[in-house]
């Protein structure tokens, strides 16, 4: 079996680094978030970072070197304090940020999205009511009354991108309705969180689902754009956008136009979806001229490098 410690030791050979136990702890680790945010640059040492990041917080968990993180089964067996509940909702979403971030193309990606969403629903199900309202009602319904906006963001985060590994599978698996549900209970407890994450991802996820001939989850650009157009000030195409059956609880907090990840997401799930090519390369060249900055260093540098990709894709349709 491949184990998690050695799978993070492979991902820090790759990154050209040194692997050396306890070389961060918890506290170092928990110091590198600013809200929402992990404030890394996007270099091969951040990449080296975030693994230690997650070696830390395993570490501080009492996770043994045998634990597999890619199996659900090992995570929910784990007998882990109440305590540790803060830690394990940055464990997720650290692991999100491996895939999201470092890991962009590769296979691995999947065993880093898997094991954050394995640790979100572990950071879920160590509330008891949302225990006992899952095994008598259903994992909908536990989630429809969940308080736990960080858990359920991060493990519907997840649990999306592991799903795009094989889309189909993961429509007839019921997949898409258990993530919906998680954001849209983030909608109704926060909407801003993560700048806008929530509405964001339900615009990529309405985008990004399969075109199917049936069935209610399948491609809604409709929806897409209506969820967008909550994070996305956009005069050309959200001045249109209306959707019935679509949860709405605007922020009184505006998104944050200097945030270029939700622009890059709207770009590729929406607009290019539309066939809306000149748009989208709009969108995508602004983010690439726009400035870093201070306050989302990872994430827009990273915004920049996959602006940069899907203008290729552009090329090659056009």
């Amino acid at each position: 079996m491949i184990t998690a410690k050695r799978w993070l030791i492979a991902l820090l050979i790759a990154a050209g680094a040194s692997y050396a136990t306890g070389g961060m702890t918890a506290d170092e680790a928990i110091a590198m978030f600013r809200e929402s945010e992990i404030m890394l640059p996007l270099t091969d040492e951040s990449h080296s970072g975030i693994v230690e990041m997650i070696e830390a917080f395993r570490t501080e968990l009492g996770v043994s070197d045998d634990i597999d993180d890619t199996h659900e089964s090992e995570i929910v067996a784990l007998d882990i304090p109440a305590d540790g509940l803060p830690i394990i909702r940055l464990l997720a979403q650290t692991y999100y940020v491996l895939g999201d971030v470092f890991l962009v193309g590769l296979p691995e990606a999947r065993w880093a999205f898997l094991s954050g969403k394995h640790w979100g629903l572990k950071a879920l199900r160590m509330n008891p009511g949302f225990q006992i309202t899952e095994v008598e009602n259903g994992f909908s319904t536990a989630v429809a009354v969940s308080e736990d906006l960080r858990a359920l963001y991060w493990a519907a985060a997840n649990w999306m991108r592991a799903a795009q590994f094989s889309p189909l599978e993961a429509v007839f698996a019921g997949i898409p309705e258990k993530t919906e549900a998680m954001l849209l209970r983030c909608i109704e407890l926060d909407g801003a969180y993560a700048n806008h994450g929530p509405f964001v991802s339900l615009g990529a996820f309405w985008g990004g689902l399969p075109r199917l001939p049936a069935g209610y989850y399948r491609k809604n650009l409709a929806k897409s754009q209506f969820y967008f157009c909550q994070a996305i000030d956009s005069a050309a195409h959200c001045t249109d956008a209306q959707c019935a059956t679509c949860l709405s609880s605007p922020s009184s907090e505006l998104p944050d136009p200097s945030f270029l990840h939700n622009h890059v997401l709207f770009a590729e799930f929406f607009l290019m979806e539309m066939g809306y090519l000149e748009s989208a390369r709009t969108i995508l060249d602004d983010v690439i001229s726009h400035p870093i900055g201070d306050l989302y260093p990872l994430y827009n540098a990273s915004s920049k490098e996959k602006a940069t990709r899907l203008l290729y894709e552009i090329a090659r349709r056009d």
